[in-house]
């Protein structure tokens, strides 16, 4: 799929994960992050999760994205949390993007 025929949201989501994982490597950190964002701009809202992965033996980076739709049920009715986070996969406060 050409960038220009994705949605803008997508492609500012994947630049951001991308420089943020830019900034990373350019100061040797190589371990993998995670950010978030939830697209209302659709029926149901889509959580856009971005992992950056680094590799510091052959210098190459990765941004792997997942669209995961959320529950159309208001959140304060089942949880405080926002959005459903996967209890697996940690993500450090200052890396995650609202």
């Amino acid at each position: 799929m050409a960038p220009e025929s994705m949605p803008s949201i997508l492609t500012e989501f994947c630049l951001d994960v991308l420089a943020q994982l830019r900034r990373r490597t350019e100061a040797q950190d190589w371990t993998q992050f995670e950010m978030r964002r939830i697209c209302h701009m659709v029926t149901p809202s889509l959580l856009l999760t971005g992992f950056g992965v680094p590799n510091s033996s052959n210098r190459e980076i990765r941004v792997i994205m997942t669209l995961t739709p959320l529950l159309s049920t208001p959140y304060a009715d089942t949880d405080s949390r926002p959005f459903p986070l996967p209890s697996d996969i940690p993500t450090p406060v200052s890396d995650a993007v609202s």
